[in-house]
């Protein structure tokens, strides 16, 4: 499978089929858990083409004042958003939310294109999502975020 095949595809909420989201600026969702699976998406594809998020993205879907910058990212399996059912919560008088990510990693990609397998480990993300308008992201922090890729299957 070429660099290209695998940036276009891969595994999600732990189904068998490839999907792939194209950049949208406009957030038009209207739930916490869309919002995430398409950051989730992007997020994949950008790890690969090292393009990183343009502003008009990220001030859609994020409330981040920058977009994450890393010089590695994780290699996964697969992922699921693992929270069935969000609980929402009115805080400072907007709703919020937090949901779970789990990822099943099995490498790390540095910057200058090693990979390094790891043993197959559950990696756990908790995103909280805030709704004024549209449901954005708020933490975790930008700067603590590092790109996960899923695999697609072979």
């Amino acid at each position: 499978m070429t660099l290209w095949m695998t940036l276009a595809l891969f595994l999600c909420d732990s189904a068998n089929a490839a999907e792939w989201a194209p950049m949208r600026t406009r957030n038009t969702f209207s739930s916490a858990t869309e919002v995430l699976h398409y950051f989730l998406t992007r997020d994949a594809a950008r790890a690969y083409a090292d393009v990183g998020m343009l502003d008009a993205e990220r001030t859609a879907f994020t409330e981040w004042t920058e977009a994450p910058h890393a010089e590695s990212h994780y290699i996964a399996k697969s992922y699921r958003i693992a929270t069935a059912r969000p609980r929402e919560e009115t805080v400072n008088g907007h709703r919020e939310t937090r949901l779970v990510v789990e990822y099943k990693l099995v490498g790390l990609r540095d910057a200058g294109g090693g990979m390094f397998p790891l043993p197959e480990t559950t990696h756990r993300v908790e995103y909280r999502l805030r709704k004024r308008d549209r449901w954005r992201i708020v933490a975790p922090e930008a700067e603590l975020v590092i790109p996960v890729v899923v695999e697609a299957a072979e």
